[in-house]
């Protein structure tokens, strides 16, 4: 159960350092089935506040399934999307977890209504027709497509 130890030691410097944690890998303990050493592993998962996220069957076989890749972390709020991907390469599934990003977007203005008593359609047309479209075709990037189209 050495290893259990070391892990349990590594969980708890993270805990300590209220850092959060991602973890994602094979473990070799089949976590479908009552073991010792998955009661083990349950039981730090437990005490050290960890959510592993998987919970079907990451390796099949002809013979048998187990659950032994995992992704575990501690703030599983911040885990936008997880999952297991059954590859035909290898008995192994893929799993995945995404993590949830945010950032704020410095100049943003967000606009909710638009104040139309002071539209004028028809100087709206006109400056429609003015502007050179096909240099705004010509690009890819939507950024770059709306600064060069800004027709007001």
């Amino acid at each position: 159960m050495s290893l259990f130890n070391e892990f349990e030691e590594l969980v708890n410097k993270v805990d300590a350092g209220n850092w959060e944690f991602f973890l994602l890998g094979d473990i070799n303990v089949d976590l479908m089935v009552d073991t010792t050493s998955a009661n083990a592993v349950k039981h730090i998962f437990h005490i050290c506040g960890l959510d592993q996220l998987i919970t079907e069957p990451t390796r099949i076989t002809l013979s048998f399934r187990s659950l032994i890749d995992l992704c575990i972390t501690n703030t599983p709020t911040k885990v936008a999307k997880f999952g297991v991907v059954h590859l035909a390469i290898s008995d192994h599934a893929l799993i995945y977890m995404i993590y949830k990003v945010q950032h704020e977007r410095a100049g943003t203005t967000v606009i909710k209504t638009r104040q139309m008593k002071n539209f004028h359609k028809a100087s709206f047309l006109r400056d429609l027709q003015g502007k050179t479209w096909s240099d705004v075709e010509r690009l890819n990037d939507p950024k770059d497509m709306w600064s060069l189209g800004k027709i007001c």
